[in-house]
């Protein structure tokens, strides 16, 4: 069943199930980076909700983070280049970084390390070694 929910979202994808193995697996890796994100963004907004008892701006920056990460992950169904769903992610982090650590003084959202951490991963992953360092260095 689950596997069935797996194939159908890759078919809503339009991730080629007889393509190359190589874009396949670079497809794959951009979709649950993107959702596992999601994940830790929810997990942190339900965080930030007890710690302070009410909206914040932290929120709102989480809350955009992740419908511009979900706009881009499904924009793979109509185009498919890996370096510009990395550039994306890459700016998309150092952003979120500077909207949630600039306004109040508070410094960075927590939440936002592991997307620092993953970026570079993710973009070696599916564009190769120079573009994880060039990603590294950028950030």
């Amino acid at each position: 069943m689950l596997r069935s929910a797996f194939i159908a979202y890759e078919a809503f994808l339009r991730i080629d199930p007889c393509g190359k193995a190589g874009d396949q697996i670079r497809a794959r890796a951009m979709v649950w980076f993107g959702w596992s994100f999601v994940l830790i963004q929810l997990f942190n907004m339900a965080g930030m909700t007890l710690t302070y008892g009410r909206w914040t701006g932290d929120h709102t920056v989480a809350v955009l983070v992740i419908v511009l990460l979900l706009s881009a992950v499904h924009a793979i169904r109509y185009y498919k280049n890996y370096a510009v769903y990395g550039l994306f992610v890459m700016a998309l982090s150092v952003v979120g970084v500077l909207a949630s650590a600039l306004p109040g003084h508070t410094g960075i959202n927590s939440a936002l390390i592991p997307i620092l951490i993953m970026t570079p991963m993710l973009n070696g992953f599916i564009s190769g070694p120079r573009v994880a360092l060039a990603t590294g260095v950028a950030m």
